[in-house]
C-alpha cells in the first residue's frame, strides 16, 4: 500500500508516522492477530513500562510519585485520577470476591441450636444497628416517610443474620466507590488545612489545593493496593502485616513530599487521620443505613 498523503481522520497532510494534527497514525490496514493482542495488552497493562514505574514509586518510594508529578516530569508515570480509578477497581472487585461477606460475619455460631438461640443477642450485631438506626429515624424524618422507613427497618430485621450481613456488605460495596471519590476532596482539603503555613519554602512542595488532591490521591491509591492483601492474611491479628507497612509508607510519603520536622509532621498527620477517620465513620453509617432501608 502507497503511503498516505493526507490523515484519514482529520484530512491534514502527512509525511510521517502520525498526523501532526490530531496524533492518529497514519498506518491504516489492518494488525496482525499478534499486533492486535499486543495492542490490546499494551493498553491495559501499560507494558511500555508506565504502570510498574508507577507502582514501583507507590510502594517503594512513597511520595515520590507525587513529587515527580508537581516537579512536572508526568510523561513516565499513570496520571493520578487513571491510577485511582483503576486501583480502585481493583480493590473493590477483590473486595466483592475475595470476603464472604466482607468483614460483616461475626463469630462462628454455637453448633447446639439452643447455644446458637443463646449466644445470638451477643453475636449478631447486625440486629444492634437496627437498635441504633430506629430511633434517628424517628426523631429524623417527618411522618409522611416515618412510616415506610420504619416497615423497611422491621422488613430487615425479619431476615435471617446471614442475609442481613450479605446486605449490608452489597451497601458498602455498592456505595463505597461513591464514598471515596466524595471524600478524596475532603481529605485533601483537610492536607491543604493542616498545611496552610510553611515557614521554609521546598520545592515540589504542595502550595495549593490541586496539588494537595495529587497528594491525597496518590495516598489512597497506595491504599487500594494494600486493602486486597489484608484478605489473604489470616484472621485476628494478621492484618498488622499490612497496616504496619501501610502506615510506614504513610509516614514516608509525608515527608518527602511535605517535609518538616518529625514532631509537625506527628501533629499535621493527627489532625488529619483523625478527622478524615471520623469522616469515614460517618460515611460507613450513611452507607449502611441506606442498604437497610433499600433491603425491601
Amino acid at each position: 500500500m502507497s503511503p498516505l498523503t493526507h490523515c484519514r481522520n482529520c484530512g491534514a497532510e502527512v509525511s510521517g508516522l502520525f498526523c501532526a494534527q490530531c496524533g492518529q497514525e497514519t498506518r491504516v490496514e489492518l494488525p496482525t492477530l499478534r499486533e492486535f493482542v499486543g495492542e490490546a495488552t499494551g493498553r491495559l497493562l501499560a507494558v511500555d513500562g508506565r504502570l510498574w514505574r508507577t507502582l514501583f514509586l507507590l510502594v517503594f518510594r512513597p511520595g515520590q510519585l507525587t513529587v515527580e508529578y508537581l516537579n512536572g516530569r508526568r510523561k513516565h508515570y499513570v496520571r493520578p485520577a487513571r491510577l485511582f480509578f483503576a486501583l480502585s477497581v481493583l480493590m473493590f472487585a477483590a473486595l466483592k470476591f475475595g470476603a464472604e461477606p466482607l468483614f460483616l460475619s461475626g463469630p462462628a455460631a454455637p453448633a447446639a441450636p439452643q447455644a446458637q438461640a443463646a449466644g445470638s443477642a451477643e453475636t449478631d450485631w447486625t440486629l444492634s444497628l437496627v437498635e441504633q438506626v430506629e430511633p434517628r429515624l424517628q426523631q429524623s424524618l417527618d411522618g409522611r416517610f416515618r412510616g415506610p422507613a420504619l416497615e423497611r427497618l422491621q422488613h430487615f430485621r425479619a431476615l435471617p443474620q446471614a442475609q442481613r450481613a450479605r446486605i449490608l456488605s452489597d451497601g458498602l460495596l455498592r456505595y463505597g466507590s461513591y464514598a471515596l471519590v466524595a471524600l478524596l476532596p475532603l481529605y485533601a482539603g483537610l492536607l491543604q488545612l493542616a498545611h496552610r503555613h510553611y515557614r521554609v519554602p521546598m520545592s515540589g512542595r504542595p502550595q495549593g489545593y490541586i496539588a494537595h488532591l495529587v497528594y491525597a490521591t496518590h495516598v489512597h491509591c497506595s491504599v487500594f493496593l494494600f486493602v486486597p492483601l489484608a484478605l489473604l492474611m489470616p484472621s485476628g491479628g494478621g492484618s498488622l502485616l499490612v497496616l504496619l507497612p501501610l502506615a510506614w509508607l504513610g509516614a514516608r510519603a509525608e515527608h518527602r513530599v511535605y517535609g518538616g520536622t518529625l514532631i509537625s509532621r506527628t501533629l499535621r498527620s493527627l489532625f488529619v487521620g483523625l478527622s478524615y477517620s471520623a469522616c469515614l465513620i460517618v460515611a460507613v453509617f450513611l452507607m449502611l443505613y441506606g442498604a437497610i432501608l433499600a433491603a425491601a
